[in-house]
């Protein structure tokens, strides 16, 4: 749900708003999970073992890439799909925050 329980109704722009922040979080949660499942697929040459260190600066390295990827212009375009489709059921009114209907 994209308004939360008890706050004031929001409007459809604000709304649509908070959809595209969702939308684009998602799409950086699925590349960073995407490259994470590429890089286990690469062997390791042992040219340099950081051991713990490698791993968690490779984690942070890779999830700044697809943040900035996902927000800016049009990423893999999985934000972009997630947006249209959702946002044909957003309404401004008081009731839901979506409309189940359709």
């Amino acid at each position: 749900m994209i308004q939360e329980v008890g706050s004031a109704p929001a409007s459809k722009a604000a709304k649509l708003g908070q959809l595209k922040e969702i939308a684009r979080s998602f799409e950086a949660i699925f590349m960073q999970m995407m490259m994470k499942g590429m890089r286990s697929a690469v062997p390791k040459s042992g040219f340099m073992s950081g051991g713990n260190a490698e791993a968690i600066f490779t984690d942070l390295f890779d999830s700044q890439v697809t943040e900035r990827a996902s927000g800016r212009g049009r990423g893999m375009g999985i934000a972009n799909m997630i947006l249209k489709e959702y946002s044909k059921h957003v309404r401004s009114d008081s009731g839901a925050a979506v409309d189940r209907k359709g």
